[in-house]
């Protein structure tokens, strides 16, 4: 949510918006944090899985490089949510909540029913 920075999808929020509003650089700089998101949320479950006992599904993630966590370029942008990878690590499942009671109540949405910075964090995750 936008309280651990992903803020910089804001000009997504709201009924009739969705991620294309978001400027170019926005957009790089939130994918930033998401894709690492998306690689923490597998280091979790990797470390969930070896102190219950079981392999992890992949070697926890290389190192961040030196000019920051994550490199994201306009060349992977895209605005809707990424297809499933067809054999994932691991299944995440989002679960998303619409108030009853229509835009006024449910001015954190896009467009299309979600919040706001839900896709860019569910590609994140995909990306990892």
């Amino acid at each position: 949510c936008s309280c651990v920075g992903c803020s910089n999808f804001g000009a997504a929020c709201g009924p009739g918006k969705e991620l294309s509003w978001v400027s170019d650089e926005n957009y790089l700089e939130g994918m930033k944090l998401t894709k690492l998101v998306g690689m923490k949320a597998i280091e979790a479950v990797n470390e969930i899985k070896a102190a219950a006992g079981g392999a992890p599904a992949a070697a926890p993630a290389a190192a961040a490089p030196a000019g920051g966590p994550v490199v994201s370029a306009l060349a992977d942008r895209i605005n809707t949510k990424m297809p499933n990878p067809e054999n994932p690590k691991y299944k995440f499942v989002h679960v998303g909540f619409t108030s009853p009671g229509g835009d006024a109540f449910n001015t954190d949405k896009d467009k299309h029913g979600y919040r706001y910075d839900a896709v860019p964090i569910a590609n994140g995750v995909i990306m990892a």
